[in-house]
């Protein structure tokens, strides 16, 4: 795993969660725990991150606003503080 660039993989797909794919915030979650001492397992959980990111290039958000609307963004988050059993953390 020495030879293994899993801190740039890593660090590419932080790049691309949050520029454009929000969808990517509970893997890359998983996977940053990891990068002091990667396996081999986790480097395969990388590669199958990158060719999802690779499946949805075309997909994207848009924003728009409704004319007859005054409401603006409305945020909605899920808090699992039982996901993670070592620390009982929020895992987002």
């Amino acid at each position: 795993m020495k030879k293994v660039p899993y801190a740039n993989a890593v660090g590419s797909l932080m790049y691309a969660m949050i520029c454009n794919q929000p969808d990517l915030g509970y893997a890359m979650s998983l996977v940053n725990r990891y990068m002091g001492k990667p396996r081999k397992l986790h480097w395969e959980v990388v590669k199958w991150i990158f060719r999802y990111v690779k499946g949805i290039s075309e997909v994207g958000l848009l924003y728009f606003k409704h004319e007859d609307s005054d409401v603006g963004v409305t945020e909605f988050v899920d808090l699992d503080y039982v996901g993670y059993l070592d620390t009982r953390r929020s895992l987002i």
